[in-house]
C-alpha cells in the first residue's frame, strides 16, 4: 500500500508541478503581452526562416486599422503596402531580407491603411532570440508629420528658388530693354500692352499715364491703325507671331526735326509660352525702318 501509495503522491506531485508551469508560462505570457502592447512605438516580428509574421503589438494595430489576427495574416502584406515601386509588398520582403543579412536595417516605407490612407514608416529590423528562435524584430515608427514637413520645406525651397530665378531674369531683362534701340513693350496674354521700355516713351512722347491708357493707338497714321489692330488682334487669338509695317508719329506739340512727322516702323511681337503651351506674356518691338 505503501508502494502505491508512493507513486500516487509522486503522480500527483507531477501534475501538481505541470499546472504550476503552465500558470507561470500563463503568466510570463501576460506579462509579455503587456509589455509588448505598451510599447508606443509600433512592433511587429517575423519568423527569420520563412519571413512570416509572428506577433504585432496594439500601436501597429491603431496605426493600420487592421485587427492582430488580421496583421498576422501573411496575404495581409499585400493589403498595406502603398503598391507602387518602391513601396510594394515584394520590398517589403527585402528589407526583411536585409536584416538577416545585416542584423539591422533601417528604412523609410510608405503604407496604406485600412481605410486607404497613406502612412510614412520608420522601420528598424534587428535579429533577436525569442523563445529559443530566431526571430526578426521590427520598431514601425509613424514619421507621416516629419514627412509633411519636409514637403512644406522643400516646397518652400522651390518657391524661393523659382522667385530667385524671376527676379534674376528681370535684372537680366531690364538690362537688355535698356540697352536695345527698339521701342520694346509687354503685353499680357490678352493683348493688352502692359510694359514699355523708355525708348519708347522717349520717342512717342507718351507719359506713363497715357501709356497705361493705351494712348498709342493715337499715334499710329489713321489710314494704318484699323490694318495694325486686326492683324494684332488675330495673332493675340491664335497665338502666332506678329508682323506689320506701319506709319508712327510723336504726341502732338513735341518739336519734330523733319516737315513730315509720319515715320515707318515694323511691328513684330512673339508669345512666351509655359511648357503646357498656355501662352504668359507677348514681347514686341517697333523698329524705325
Amino acid at each position: 500500500m505503501s508502494q502505491l501509495f508512493s507513486l500516487d503522491w509522486i503522480s500527483n506531485r507531477i501534475k501538481h508541478e505541470e499546472a504550476t508551469f503552465r500558470q507561470q508560462l500563463k503568466l510570463r505570457d501576460a506579462k509579455y503581452r503587456e509589455l509588448f502592447d505598451s510599447i508606443a512605438d509600433a512592433i511587429v516580428m517575423h519568423d527569420s526562416t520563412d519571413l512570416r509574421p509572428t506577433d504585432v503589438n496594439s500601436s501597429l494595430v491603431r496605426i493600420l486599422g487592421y485587427s492582430r489576427s488580421e496583421l498576422l495574416k501573411p496575404e495581409t502584406v499585400e493589403l498595406i503596402a502603398y503598391g507602387k515601386a518602391p513601396y510594394t509588398a515584394e520590398q517589403i520582403q527585402n528589407n526583411l531580407q536585409r536584416a538577416i543579412s545585416d542584423r539591422n536595417y533601417v528604412a523609410e516605407f510608405l503604407l496604406r491603411d485600412f481605410l486607404g490612407n497613406l502612412v510614412w514608416v520608420e522601420g528598424h529590423s534587428k535579429l533577436l532570440q525569442h523563445h529559443g528562435k530566431t526571430k526578426i524584430l521590427t520598431t514601425v515608427k509613424d514619421i507621416s508629420d516629419r514627412k509633411e514637413r519636409e514637403v512644406r520645406q522643400a516646397a518652400i525651397l522651390e518657391e524661393r528658388l523659382r522667385l530667385e530665378k524671376v527676379a534674376l531674369s528681370n535684372y537680366q531683362f531690364g538690362l537688355l530693354i535698356g540697352a536695345i534701340p527698339h521701342l520694346m513693350w509687354v503685353a499680357n496674354p490678352h493683348g493688352r500692352i502692359v510694359f514699355y521700355n523708355d525708348r519708347f516713351t522717349e520717342v512717342t512722347g507718351l507719359s506713363l499715364e497715357q501709356e497705361d491708357d493705351q494712348a498709342w493707338h493715337l499715334l499710329i497714321h489713321p489710314d494704318d491703325i484699323g490694318a495694325y489692330l486686326s492683324e494684332w488682334n488675330m495673332c493675340v487669338q491664335t497665338g502666332n507671331s506678329f508682323e506689320h509695317e506701319f506709319r508712327l508719329t510723336r504726341v502732338l506739340g513735341l518739336r519734330v526735326s523733319r516737315p513730315n512727322p509720319w515715320r515707318r516702323y515694323l511691328a513684330k511681337a512673339v508669345a512666351m509660352r509655359q511648357e503646357d503651351g498656355h501662352i504668359t506674356q507677348w514681347v514686341g518691338t517697333w523698329t524705325d525702318i
